[in-house]
């Protein structure tokens, strides 16, 4: 499985890499997972109640009525202390988007487990694809700049 390549750069903003002769590529769905975490979902009125102030990718209009939206709502927790609590709301975020990896058939299952890291988020992926292959992912989340994925 191909993925397109992203990489963020010092202050944690995402671009698209290049390799040279055009957009990179990178194996697996670093990208895919990436954009998920890292979009930000539309919240939901019981959290956001201002309707301006729900953010949410405006191409998930075409879904709305379905209520699937695209992203996460980790942005949710950008100004949280780092508490057991935060973790796990972060955790529920987490699985929450990921609910398509199943329901698109890109995944069989999937499960996410979250720790604290010193003044961040350590997130864990780990999903089945395609004759029970196992994927797994890490990523390091500081509030609103994330510091490394890692294939694991």
């Amino acid at each position: 499985m191909q993925d397109v390549q992203i990489t963020p750069d010092e202050r944690g903003v995402f671009d698209l890499s290049l390799d040279g002769q055009g957009i990179a590529s990178v194996d697996g769905l670093q990208t895919t997972l990436e954009v998920t975490l890292f979009t930000d979902s539309r919240a939901p009125e019981s959290l956001v109640p201002d309707a301006k102030n729900r953010r949410g990718w405006v191409g998930d209009i075409l879904t709305a009525l379905e209520e699937r939206f695209t992203g996460s709502n980790l942005w949710l927790l950008d100004q949280a202390r780092l508490t057991a609590r935060t973790i796990s709301q972060a955790e529920i975020y987490a699985n929450d988007a990921f609910l398509y990896l199943v329901e698109d058939s890109i995944a069989s299952e999937y499960k996410i487990s979250i720790d604290r890291s010193n003044r961040a988020i350590d997130i864990n992926i780990e999903y089945i694809i395609s004759d029970n292959i196992i994927e797994r992912y890490n990523i390091l989340w500081r509030r609103t700049s994330v510091t490394g994925l890692s294939n694991i």
